[in-house]
């Protein structure tokens, strides 16, 4: 590696949680958000086929291409006649893009809870609830990353 250059970033491998009442798609989606925001693919690298990618991670064509419709209407992606799907550069969506990237996925989500009859209150504290636990995670992860450094 020269000097100044960053190491790659490392994928993790999907893991479906069937515990959650994600769907599958909106799960692979949030994956792979995650793996371009970590830089595992850069703005304008080739994503993998429908096929190849429902094939990594266990899962049917259909599911795999509704996570890269979604994707693609918010601007993740960039699909290219002929030529294929692409990682789109982040870095670069402005606040209007960005605040129909996170409408869509709370209309998504809330639609999805109230399909499994959860009420606004109910999905409010559930939400909450989970959001307290990521910051409860995130502030224990910053406190052991300081303990090893110490």
């Amino acid at each position: 590696m020269s000097a100044g250059s960053m190491p790659t970033p490392r994928a993790e491998r999907f893991a479906l949680d069937t515990d959650t009442t994600t769907p599958p798609w909106m799960q692979l989606r949030l994956w792979l958000i995650d793996q371009i925001k970590r830089g595992i693919y850069q703005p304008g690298d080739r994503m993998p086929t429908i096929r190849a990618l429902a094939a990594e991670v266990s899962m049917n064509n259909n599911t795999a291409s509704k996570a890269y419709t979604s994707m693609i209407n918010d601007g993740y992606l960039q699909s290219r006649q002929g030529s294929g799907v692409f990682a789109s550069d982040l870095a670069s969506p402005n606040k209007d893009e960005r605040g129909k990237i996170v409408d869509f996925a709370l209309e998504s989500c809330i639609a999805t809870c109230r399909d499994l009859g959860l009420s606004l209150h109910d999905i409010e504290k559930t939400i909450q609830k989970r959001i307290r636990g990521i910051e409860l995670r995130e502030e224990q992860l910053i406190h052991e990353e300081d303990e090893r450094s110490r």
